[in-house]
């Protein structure tokens, strides 16, 4: 209704400390990312994109999350599922990409899709069952069978020319 407002989700963070090798926390990301992105979100920031092994320093001690970790005994990075997952919008959706009408005839996939400004088109899929589910991608009245993966994202990427 009033597209010269912006909406941007700042401060994004999963609490309870650093869960590494939790596979859920980046599936809660992208399930979070999703819903934002088609209630017309325009960005998503994370609180923080990189914590210590204890998930912090924090001036309050209120220890989060982060995509990545921090492991200051062993001086090396540790690379959540949450940066992975992010990675599906980030190096997909582009600046200026435009939001696009997605629609799912299965209850347990969330999608969102975009169009680039160069045309491709984004479409990210994401499957938090136990179990494979079929389904049609289907873009201009053209369809093509595939799957998502049980607990996984997956992002379709095609230009636009690719379905005329």
């Amino acid at each position: 209704m009033w597209p010269e407002k912006h909406i941007i989700m700042t401060e994004a963070c999963q609490e309870s400390g650093p869960r590494i090798w939790d596979w859920k926390l980046g599936e809660r990301y992208a399930e979070a990312i999703i819903q934002d992105l088609e209630g017309w979100l325009e960005a998503w920031i994370d609180w923080n994109l990189i914590l210590d092994e204890t998930g912090g320093p924090n001036h309050v001690n209120n220890l989060v999350s982060a995509p990545v970790i921090y492991d200051t005994a062993r001086d090396r990075l540790v690379f959540l599922s949450s940066f992975y997952y992010i990675g599906h919008f980030s190096r997909f959706i582009v600046p200026g990409a435009q939001r696009i009408a997605v629609a799912s005839n299965r209850d347990k996939l969330k999608a969102t899709g975009f169009m680039n400004p160069d045309g491709s088109v984004v479409t990210v899929v994401l499957n938090q069952e136990d179990y494979n589910i079929e389904f049609f991608l289907q873009v201009a009245g053209r369809a093509a069978p595939t799957q998502v993966p049980s607990r996984s994202i997956v992002t379709f990427r095609f230009h636009s020319n690719d379905v005329n």
